[in-house]
């Protein structure tokens, strides 16, 4: 279509017909890569939100907070303190 066009400019005024035919094609490809843009956008939000929710969890301060009020036995937060140690070199590695 484009290509028609163009062959048929001319010195008539057929240019600012040209004009007049392709703005509103550029203007729509615009919309287009805005509401895209804004899609991915989005999109990577919540994969981000997503993945920080995943890590939430207990800190080691608050599980020594728990063994000091009597919540976990020694046992336990030992167990946990090396679970969650586990969980952050497994993190650390190259996949």
């Amino acid at each position: 279509m484009l290509i028609s066009l163009i062959g048929q400019s001319g010195s008539d005024g057929s240019s600012e017909r040209l004009f007049a035919d392709i703005i509103p094609w550029i203007g729509l490809l615009a919309v287009i890569i805005v509401i895209g843009g804004l899609c991915a956008i989005l999109i990577r939000r919540r994969m981000n939100a997503a993945s920080v929710d995943s890590h939430l969890g207990y800190t080691l301060e608050d599980l020594r907070a728990l063994r000091d009020s009597g919540k976990l036995t020694e046992e336990e937060f030992k167990a946990a303190r090396l679970a969650m140690i586990q969980g952050i070199s497994k993190q650390d590695e190259p996949v």
